[in-house]
């Protein structure tokens, strides 16, 4: 990776690539409406299914822990079909942030369309890196 003025050099980085996105969907977080009767986890399926109906080959799709909010078999089973249809429907570029070690073996199958990636920081006294 190289750097300008210590910030990391994308244009170098990709080698002169050009990606212009037609839009930018996210579902991060999870939160409830109690008042209209849908638990944290409706809310999340619906904004998935909201985020999956208007992505197009031209997205960038950045989804953080998706199936949090049930058990971990139906969890795995909700993240792994999101994923699958992301990239073989869908064909966009997707930031899939999970916890499920599943979905890392979706690098073998998909050889060249996924790429299992890690990111940390370090805290050195009080400053991050």
């Amino acid at each position: 990776m190289q750097c300008t003025h210590g910030m990391f050099d994308t244009k170098r980085f990709c080698d002169s690539c050009v990606y212009t996105s037609s839009a930018t969907t996210h579902r991060m977080g999870g939160t409830d409406d109690i008042t209209r009767n849908q638990s944290t986890f409706m809310k999340e399926l619906q904004e998935t299914s909201d985020l999956l109906r208007l992505s197009t080959s031209r997205s960038l799709v950045i989804l953080d822990e998706l199936g949090r909010g049930t058990s971990t078999h139906d969890g795995t089973a909700i993240a792994y079909a999101t994923l699958k249809y992301l990239i073989e429907e869908v064909k966009c570029v997707t930031l899939f942030v999970t916890h499920y070690p599943v979905l890392g073996e979706l690098e073998k199958v998909e050889e060249g369309r996924v790429r299992n990636m890690h990111m940390g920081f370090i805290e050195n006294e009080g400053d991050l890196q």
